[in-house]
């Protein structure tokens, strides 16, 4: 996903936000196991206050699947919210 030009840049500001919406603190502790840096850079790369690099680039591909991964369930869930709802009229 990330490559050379990307480096030394922080995420766009759209994905920042997206991520913010869809991830948890436990999800950046997670992205950062399977991507080999810290939490709190993970945090720090969505929050845009540090800049992506070949080493912490992977964290960031992880969140991204992990982040894709919540909205499927959110949306799954929200399906059955609404059918929900709609059986109390």
């Amino acid at each position: 996903m990330f490559t050379e030009k990307n480096y030394g840049n922080p995420i766009s500001e759209k994905l920042s936000e997206a991520f913010r919406r869809n991830v948890s603190a436990n999800d950046y502790a997670n992205a950062a196991v399977r991507g080999g840096c810290s939490p709190s850079l993970v945090k720090q790369l969505v929050l845009r206050n540090t800049t992506i690099t070949d080493n912490n680039s992977k964290a960031v591909e992880v969140l991204l699947e992990i982040a894709k991964e919540n909205c499927e369930r959110t949306i799954a869930q929200a399906k059955v919210d609404k059918k929900y709802f709609e059986s109390l009229k």
